[in-house]
């Protein structure tokens, strides 16, 4: 892929210098093209485009397999593919899709609804060669209710902070006496993100 770059990269500033000294410049006779140095010009350039093609599609043809939770507590497992579940409808599909969890506080102390506060993000990538690049994702800051079954944790509801007008308000809601810290969170993130 990168000799390719190069070699538009080198076919373009020619055209561009040849471009730029013409400028301006008379001939007093026409130049004459000969067609097989056009001929060749053109194998050169469709030749290039094919090897293009041919890269683009087997790094497309690249299937990556699904985000698991890589940890050992089923607890979070559980959260990760909730979010992957819950939040995949909103956005079109890419090579692999990765939840980012950011826990502000966990409230255990019912086991028939477990609060975990936090923010939540649902990350879209697709493979562009050996660096997944984003492609979408979005936020969803709230509180996600567990329970513990014998099966196991179970998601029961996820309350979500508002956008717009009803962000605050909403958000000072569902984190309660938690919010400061929520708050907290949003600062580090903001200052990471610099």
């Amino acid at each position: 892929m990168c000799r390719v770059r190069k070699i538009l990269t080198l076919i373009m500033t020619g055209v561009m210098l040849t471009g730029v000294v013409g400028c301006g410049a008379q001939s007093e006779k026409p130049e004459q093209t000969n067609e097989s140095e056009v001929e060749t010009t053109e194998t050169e350039t469709e030749s290039v485009a094919s090897e293009e093609t041919t890269e683009n599609s087997s790094e497309e043809s690249v299937n990556l397999p699904a985000y698991e939770y890589p940890g050992p507590e089923l607890f979070y497992s559980v959260l990760y593919k909730y979010i992957n579940d819950e939040f995949a409808a909103n956005y079109d599909s890419a090579d692999v899709a990765i939840p980012i969890v950011n826990i502000i506080y966990e409230d255990e102390s019912n086991k028939e609804d477990i609060k975990v506060y936090g923010d939540f993000w649902y990350m879209n990538y697709d493979l562009k060669g050996d660096t997944l690049e984003c492609v979408s994702g979005g936020s969803y800051p709230g509180c996600i209710h567990l329970k513990n079954t014998d099966e196991g944790y179970e998601v029961t509801g996820m309350d979500i902070v508002e956008d717009g007008s009803n962000y605050l308000d909403s958000a000072k809601e569902i984190f309660g006496e938690h919010f400061d810290d929520f708050e907290k969170h949003l600062v580090m993130i903001r200052l990471e993100s610099r």
